[in-house]
């Protein structure tokens, strides 16, 4: 279609006539493309007579050339969050200058969700559906574990407990555990758990997970961690022997005056100490006026207990009332 000859110019002798008339004539007859049909052109030579030669060519003019696409974009592997955009290439033809181009996408399953292999196919047809067929297979991947975006779970502190009941206050929470996760591919991520221990004792416990972020094709995020803390916090409770009346030379430890017992939540062996502590003295009576301030006064103290003297005494404890009436 693209190469139709040119109009020839024929010649005509006659035998009497040096002047020969030659009229042409051309017809097209449309086939089955636009660009696919029948040209005639007929030549007829007259004399002065009216005598005709009439001679034709026969053109049949074909298309059977493919257009060309250009700009089509290599193969290529991408990350699931990189996918290349679609790209509009162009064609060309030998006789369409309106060459309609078409494009299909297709998307083959991988090893997992976010692997799979897209496969782009255009298509250049011209009027009399020759066609140029090119396609771009990307190949796309996910390598990436998921990440920590945002802010992690970190556990509970706090907790009134024993260490041997830590363990049973808590269970592994995989919804927490996924707190300030994300991934460049996927939301559907999970968790696995991989260890948990047990530290500390009852006055400073922990309980740690450890664990894993795992994404849809397996990618991994490892020795992720949270931890739930807590102590005993309950003071242990004591029961003392009743109150009894001593003579002063009696003996007063434990073994006569009683012991006392103490249980406690978190330690079955709680430790009981006593002090002895003695209230004795005597009371009187001290006039001070105002410019005897900073003087001295003596005062006695008795009924010590018979194993004890005075220099056995650390501390005493005065108590003090004035006397309005008489002066401050």
């Amino acid at each position: 279609c693209n190469a139709i000859p040119a109009v020839a110019s024929p010649t005509a002798t006659d035998n009497c006539d040096s002047a020969v008339t030659i009229a042409f004539n051309e017809t097209t007859t449309p086939g089955a493309c636009p660009d696919a049909y029948t040209i005639t052109r007929t030549w007829t030579a007259t004399d002065n007579c009216s005598n005709t030669d009439v001679q034709s060519q026969v053109i049949t003019v074909v298309d059977t050339t493919d257009p060309v696409l250009a700009g089509i974009p290599a193969d290529v592997t991408a990350e699931c969050n990189a996918i290349p955009a679609v790209a509009s290439p162009t064609a060309t033809d030998n006789c369409d200058s309106d060459v309609t181009i078409s494009f299909n996408e297709t998307t083959t399953p991988g090893a997992c969700p976010d692997a799979y292999t897209i496969t782009r196919t255009w298509t250049a047809t011209d009027n009399c559906n020759n066609t140029d067929v090119q396609a771009q297979v990307i190949t796309v991947v996910d390598t990436n574990a998921p990440e920590l975006t945002g802010n992690a779970y970190t556990g509970t502190s706090g907790t009134n407990a024993c260490l041997v009941d830590a363990a049973s206050l808590f269970s592994f929470d995989t919804g927490s555990a996924l707190l300030g996760y994300t991934d460049n591919c996927t939301s559907n991520l999970r968790v696995a758990l991989t260890n948990t221990e047990i530290l500390g004792d009852d006055c400073a416990w922990e309980v740690k997970y450890t664990y894993s972020v795992i994404d849809e094709c397996d990618n991994e995020l490892t020795n992720q961690t949270y931890s739930h803390t807590g102590s005993d916090q309950t003071a242990p409770i004591l029961t003392v022997p009743a109150n009894i009346t001593l003579e002063c030379d009696e003996d007063t430890s434990p073994a006569m005056a009683g012991n006392a017992t103490a249980t406690d939540n978190c330690d079955d062996s709680a430790t009981v100490t006593y002090r002895d502590e003695y209230c004795f003295g005597t009371e009187g009576s001290v006039n001070l006026s105002a410019n005897e301030a900073g003087n001295t006064f003596e005062f006695d103290i008795s009924e010590l207990p018979i194993e004890y003297d005075a220099n056995d005494i650390e501390s005493l404890a005065l108590d003090f009332t004035a006397n309005q009436s008489v002066g401050n």
